[in-house]
């Protein structure tokens, strides 16, 4: 009887000390939506592209409607996730090329793991998906696509003894055309 006491207070202790980390694209703080064309002051566009006449860098980056009949309508309900882009800085929608997106979350002291817990969806072609280490290590995240333009199955990669520190979501959308954008929808386990 006492071993099976341990064992309940052992995973009540576990299932206590799970936290989730909130990283979906365009919500506040407090996990509501964030209104559309506005700034979601967690995501960045990081990688400079020619807007003539010069390399421009996007942060933050505003939420957009989403495009009727293609993408996912937003907001999604389990997370309140959006679309964002860097559509509302230029006059005639995006420049063609690839964008790399980033979302910092912290990774504290005495973190025995984590894992991802969420979906993405992208318009036009995901390059790549990535966790980043803390000293700039990444780990490639398979995305399995369903629909185009609607989230991907669950990611739900787990990483064992992370390093303690700042990590980073980062996603590649290499946009084809004048109209793109990226979702991410869910939560990083802790």
């Amino acid at each position: 009887m006492k071993k099976i006491f341990l064992i309940m207070l052992a995973s009540i202790g576990w299932f206590c000390s799970m936290a989730q980390i909130k990283v979906s694209t365009g919500i506040k703080n407090n996990g509501n939506p964030i209104n559309l064309n506005t700034f979601d002051s967690h995501w960045s566009i990081v990688s400079p592209f020619i807007v003539q006449p010069k390399a421009v860098q996007f942060s933050p980056i505003p939420t957009l409607n989403y495009y009727q009949n293609y993408w996912e309508p937003t907001p999604i309900l389990s997370t309140n996730a959006q679309w964002i882009g860097p559509t509302q800085y230029l006059d005639f929608g995006n420049v063609p090329g690839i964008y790399t997106f980033e979302n910092n979350f912290n990774i504290p002291l005495g973190t025995t793991g984590f894992a991802c817990n969420f979906g993405v969806a992208y318009d036009d072609v995901l390059v790549s998906l990535e966790l980043v280490k803390p000293g700039g290590v990444t780990i490639p995240i398979t995305v399995v696509p369903t629909t185009p333009y609607h989230l991907s199955q669950l990611i739900t990669d787990k990483v064992c003894k992370p390093d303690t520190g700042t990590w980073k979501i980062r996603a590649k959308i290499n946009y084809i055309d004048h109209i793109g954008g990226f979702l991410l929808s869910g939560t990083i386990d802790t």
